[in-house]
């Protein structure tokens, strides 16, 4: 505990400490202000070990040069920039580092920007801006610093290969500076596969376009089939959605707080000027869900391909896209004293949707049944949401107890996907990280009764740990095949829950925020949290038969595969390996092959020289 003599450290919050050298008298922190702990308090200074401490008052200091994200009016104001590097975000980033070998030299940084003084504290100079503050300076006769990325948490100083280097880490990765701040690079950067996914889809019209959402990384597009993943959208990217109509390509990206975005051009949408904004009409007490959802209907609910369905703190929306017009009408709207609650729904005052990219379910079969989760562990559910009006029902999965106890599991909430197999059929997902929590719920009557699904009735449970989304495989026309994305992976199930196994080879032992699979089920895409983008093409190994075996010679190896999807798939390559590990047994011409294209739904053969039979083949996870 900091002793505090002289109440310097007054009303501060959370605090982050920095020394020059481990063991220096001289201690500097950096926080935010107890009662708002959001808010910048100062910066500190002990020169005798953390018992007494100064404040610096730097936050309502002036820098000498500034960028747009410090000024406290418009540029065309005059700025007045000040040091509040933290903004509003105290508790979620704060960075100091104190230069080891230049007293009254150190750094803070916070939010958008980080900054350098060299005479402790007395005047400061900004050394970093984010990428909207920059383009706000063109056209301006100020120089912007050098580009960084926002959200600043940690940092270190280090001398490599003699050059005095600082090392930065925010919400965008590592940046380093070699000239004390001046100017910074991403390069560091390269070929690491690190962005925090919540959400992922695909085009069925454009099979190899893939869009996702990412922690602070934006909406991401990748054009071709490649690994990379442009940033088309800036912020929080969340929801994502690809109009499931082959005859037209509606895209839509959400950002944090209700921010919306859509693309009517027909192509993929990888460059900023590829989107255009929109918002949902306004109400006084509520709204938009930081987790921004957005969800669109399949192709036979929708063959217009143009409904939308999205959700704010206490209503929820139809829109109707068009090349050149947009609709909206609210579906459900909970009490929040600004207007008359939705049928079947007054009673619930206090209550709200819940706010995660996929809490909204749309049925597959029509636009009728839709369900939404609440918190509070609610699920409002409407079989008739396109009538005006129309009527819900809450099903109270927690306090109503609707989920008996299954295998020593219980229901906690936390309510995460919804997802219709029919208009019967739903599932819900809970993001509970508690123990011995049922993962996921099913009803077979439209909601009015609910069990457990996670397969803690049987021996397969799925694993302790959120699932954070659940897909059915639209190849199944029992609906009984679903593949789950948890804390630990995807897993599968062939008996609508009852029974999981994890699914596939190659995958990472990691978060799955969400998982993906085109109509036509030619692949399962994983987005992580952590570990980028995974592809798990629906190839299954069928055999193997070798001929003309005798002692050193070379024999004919014929491998079959089975394409279970309904696409033709190209460029297919695997790998060959031995059950057993044997030092006599060798590939003359490599492991590695490549097969013809497999029609949907049929099997391939390759016929290789291979001195072996395999008992195993795997096909490429492609990142």
């Amino acid at each position: 505990a900091i002793p505090n003599s002289g109440n310097g450290f007054t009303g501060v919050g959370r605090a982050t400490l920095a020394v020059g050298m481990p063991g220096d008298a001289t201690v500097y922190a950096l926080g935010g202000i107890t009662g708002n702990e959001n808010a910048q308090k100062d910066v500190f200074k002990s020169t005798d070990g953390g018992f007494t401490w100064a404040a610096l008052n730097v936050t309502a200091q002036q820098p000498t040069n500034f960028n747009a994200n410090q000024c406290t009016v418009s540029i065309a104001a005059g700025c007045h920039a000040n040091m509040d590097v933290l903004h509003a975000q105290a508790l979620y980033n704060q960075l100091l580092l104190v230069d080891p070998n230049n007293p009254g030299t150190f750094y803070i940084a916070g939010n958008l920007s980080s900054a350098k003084t060299t005479n402790d504290g007395v005047s400061w100079t900004l050394t970093s801006d984010w990428l909207y503050g920059e383009t706000a300076l063109q056209g301006t006769p100020f120089p912007s610093p050098s580009y960084a990325h926002a959200d600043f948490h940690t940092a270190t100083y280090a001398m490599l290969s003699g050059i005095p280097t600082l090392l930065f880490g925010n919400d965008g990765g590592l940046f380093v500076s070699t000239d004390g701040g001046s100017t910074w690079s991403a390069s560091k950067n390269t070929g690491l596969e690190t962005f925090l996914l919540y959400d992922i889809t695909a085009s069925p019209k454009l099979p190899n376009a893939v869009i996702v959402g990412a922690q602070d990384n934006g909406t991401r597009v990748r054009k071709g089939n490649s690994k990379t993943f442009n940033q088309s959208i800036g912020g929080d990217g969340f929801g994502t959605g690809w109009s499931n109509d082959s005859q037209v390509s509606f895209v839509y990206g959400t950002a944090s707080g209700g921010s919306y975005r859509r693309s009517v051009l027909q192509h993929i949408p990888e460059t900023i000027q590829d989107w255009e904004s929109f918002a949902l009409p306004s109400q006084t007490n509520d709204a938009g869900q930081f987790a921004t959802p957005i969800e669109l209907p399949s192709a036979a609910a929708d063959p217009s391909g143009r409904a939308v369905f999205t959700f704010t703190t206490f209503r929820a929306f139809q829109l109707t896209s068009g090349a050149t017009t947009f609709t909206s009408r609210t579906i459900a709207q909970l009490p929040n004293g600004a207007a008359t609650p939705s049928s079947g729904l007054a009673a619930f005052a206090g209550r709200a949707f819940r706010g995660q990219a996929h809490a909204l379910g749309v049925s597959p079969v029509d636009l009728n049944h839709v369900a939404i989760a609440m918190n509070g562990g609610g699920l409002a559910i409407s079989t008739d949401a396109t009538a005006s009006p129309n009527h819900w029902t809450v099903a109270e999965l927690l306090t109503g107890a609707l989920v008996a106890p299954s295998g020593g599991r219980t229901w906690v909430g936390f309510n995460a996907s919804v997802v219709w197999a029919d208009n019967s059929t739903l599932y819900v997902s809970s993001e509970s990280s508690g123990v011995n929590a049922i993962r996921i719920a099913k009803s077979v009557d439209g909601g009015a009764s609910w069990s457990a699904a996670d397969g803690s009735g049987g021996g397969n449970p799925l694993p302790d740990g959120r699932v954070n989304r659940v897909v059915i495989d639209p190849r199944d026309a029992t609906k009984q095949t679903l593949f789950a994305a948890s804390d630990l992976g995807v897993f599968k199930s062939t008996d609508g829950g009852a029974n999981w196994s994890p699914y596939g080879n190659g995958l990472p032992n990691v978060r799955v925020s969400d998982i993906y699979m085109p109509p036509d089920g030619s692949q399962l895409m994983a987005a992580t949290y952590g570990r980028g983008v995974w592809s798990a093409p629906s190839l299954t190994y069928v055999s193997s038969t070798l001929t003309a075996v005798n002692a050193g010679a070379t024999g004919m190896l014929n491998i079959t595969l089975h394409n279970g999807s309904g696409a033709t798939l190209n460029a297919i390559s695997a790998t060959a390996g031995l059950a057993t590990p044997n030092a006599n047994v060798t590939f003359p011409s490599g492991a590695s092959m490549s097969f013809p294209a497999a029609a949907p739904n049929s099997d391939v053969t390759l016929p290789a020289w291979q001195p072996m039979r395999p008992t195993s083949i795997s096909g490429n996870d492609v990142r």
